[in-house]
């Protein structure tokens, strides 16, 4: 097997892999790998953990952003401000949506997806519906599509599986 491209902020490394990893605890602690097959694992400090799935994307970003805020379980629509990720709100194109927290790893880690399918079970949206960056609160996703700025992020396939789409802002006049 061959990793995918994976883009990642901080001193981690990839390599090669056959099966689920074998753990080395003087240097596997802080790694993230994605195997072809779509499976994401994380390197805690005694083992590797996996997080989930992540098919056919194009930007996947490993962020270490201490103390971040964001919630495990939860899609949520960031954008990066030129220092930090921070939670989108479609209330202007400039602080429209570019990507989603697909996972959190820990408080001072998480994976940020801009496009693909990703694997979040039981994640309680309403199964095929698009959902679009609220223009209202912050970093929440609604699945009614805002009158002024629309910013399309997911489609719900089912109760597992939701596609990260990459559709530009739309300003409505």
């Amino acid at each position: 097997m061959k990793f995918h491209d994976i883009t990642m902020v901080g001193p981690f490394t990839n390599e090669k892999l056959t099966n689920t990893p074998s753990f080395n605890t003087n240097t596997d602690p802080g790694r993230l790998i994605w195997l072809v097959d779509g499976t994401l694992w994380y390197a805690s400090l005694t083992k590797w953990i996996r997080i989930g799935n992540i098919y056919n994307a194009d930007t996947v970003t490993y962020v270490n952003q201490p103390n971040h805020g964001f919630q495990s379980g939860t899609i949520t629509p960031v954008r990066f401000n030129g220092t930090l990720w921070v939670s989108a709100l479609a209330n202007s194109v400039n602080t429209c949506a570019t990507h989603v927290v697909g996972y959190v790893v820990n408080n001072d880690y998480f994976i940020t997806v801009q496009t693909g399918r990703i694997e979040i079970p039981n994640q309680g949206l309403l199964i095929a519906n698009y959902y679009f960056t609220s223009a209202s609160t912050a970093g929440t996703l609604t699945s009614t599509e805002p009158i002024v700025i629309s910013n399309p992020m997911i489609y719900v396939e089912d109760d597992t599986y939701v596609s990260v789409l990459s559709y530009r802002p739309c300003k409505y006049e």
